[in-house]
């Protein structure tokens, strides 16, 4: 990496994380990693620094699922529909056995969702099930908040 000082960032897993482009005063961001860069996030750089999974190891798991453990830990995936900012939904649901249609709708109703649907997905990104409780719970609240303070206006 050379681009005048080194990026705060995590190694883990194969992958390299800065979390931050570099800005040019007159243009877009720069990517610290320049075309080996392979984050389509505006806010961090990923390079994969060796032919190893960031995600489980099982045949056939897209490797994106180990990038939400990954971010999680750097505290850089606060809210559960983040997730699906790294790993499609349409992914997900294939590796749920759902059709996308019913996951998108358990997506929008967030009290759909059952204790083992929220496990596989736990699962899948390789995270404690108690974390990915807690993110549900959080997006299941404002949910909640959003679905009666809409309720009230008619």
């Amino acid at each position: 990496m050379q681009v005048g000082s080194a990026a705060p960032g995590v190694a883990t897993g194969g992958f390299f994380i800065a979390f931050n482009h570099q800005r040019d005063k007159h243009g877009p961001r720069k990517c610290l990693f320049g075309t080996k860069c392979i984050s389509k996030n505006p806010y961090f750089c990923i390079k994969k620094t060796c032919h190893m999974s960031a995600g489980p190891t099982l045949k056939g798991i897209d490797h994106r699922y180990g990038y939400v453990r990954i971010m999680y830990e750097a505290g850089q995936l606060p809210a559960f529909m983040d997730i699906f900012k790294h790993v499609p939904k349409t992914v997900v649901a294939r590796d749920m056995n759902m059709k996308v249609d019913a996951f998108n709708k358990l997506l929008q109703f967030p009290d759909r969702f059952s204790l083992e649907r929220i496990d596989e997905l736990a699962q899948l990104v390789d995270m404690e099930l108690d974390v990915m409780v807690a993110m549900w719970l959080r997006h299941y609240r404002e949910w909640k908040k959003t679905k009666t303070s809409g309720d009230e206006l008619h």
